[in-house]
């Protein structure tokens, strides 16, 4: 017997014993198990230096738009050449799972689930890193910077500046805009 919604209790008695209550708390599950409605979410390209990730979100969902939790989704890539790749984490209570690549070698990498939804795939774009291209991490309040090339770089943590747009999801702040020198002063 399967109670789904509701907490029942049973009060049993036995010949030549006492009575006693038990009771059943529900055990709930999705009324099928499909994967149909799952997506693959990729937040643009990447540079392929071997150090900068790649998240590549699951969404675990059903045909009846139910999430599928504690489930760890497994992949392929098609052209794995140069790619660092990681095993996906396990679903967590909205169905979701993430999954993190670098990779040392440019290119499109198409990347296929194996055993949730199977055959559901998205490329993943890796871009060669360009002569001069200079990254930086900045902690604290603010970091001035000056490129090889002769740019001047202001990173800073906790604000965006003026012309730009952040967003916050999975733990990671981004911040994206153009400006110049003088929006700064």
């Amino acid at each position: 017997m399967v109670f789904i919604g509701r907490l029942t209790t049973l009060i049993i008695c036995f010949v030549f014993a006492a009575c006693g209550k038990l009771t059943l708390e529900e055990i709930k599950y999705p009324s099928v198990v499909d994967f149909l409605r799952t997506e693959i979410v990729v937040g643009g390209s990447n540079i392929a230096d071997g150090n900068s990730e790649m998240i590549v979100l699951i969404l675990l969902k059903n045909s009846d738009n139910t999430v599928i939790p504690n489930y760890k989704p497994t992949y392929e890539i098609n052209s794995s050449t140069g790619l660092i790749a990681t095993e996906c984490t396990t679903s967590d209570a909205n169905g979701i799972s993430v999954c993190i690549l670098k990779s040392t070698k440019p290119g499109n990498k198409l990347f296929r689930l194996t055993n949730a939804r199977v055959g559901l795939e998205k490329m993943i774009v890796f871009n060669a890193v360009l002569s001069g291209q200079v990254f930086g991490v900045a902690s604290g309040a603010k970091k001035d910077m000056t490129t090889p090339a002769g740019h001047k770089v202001k990173l800073s943590a906790g604000e965006s500046p003026r012309g730009q747009k952040s967003v916050t999801a999975g733990g990671y702040k981004v911040s994206t805009g153009v400006g110049t020198v003088l929006d700064s002063l």
